[in-house]
């Protein structure tokens, strides 16, 4: 796993160095289940994150 992997803007990952298979099958967001078995729950909003140009 490298941190620039994937589809996040986020740069890094807890995950660095490890070597992993599989995909993710849940994606919980504020405590509520957002994906599972291939499909999305309409019903379940997060909010947009927003990142600024300095730190």
């Amino acid at each position: 796993m490298r941190g620039r992997c994937g589809t996040s803007l986020i740069l890094w990952s807890p995950f660095e160095g490890w070597n992993l298979t599989g995909w993710p099958a849940v994606t919980i967001v504020g405590g509520e289940v957002v994906f599972e078995g291939g499909k999305f729950s309409e019903q379940v909003r997060g909010q947009a994150v927003t990142f600024g140009t300095s730190l």
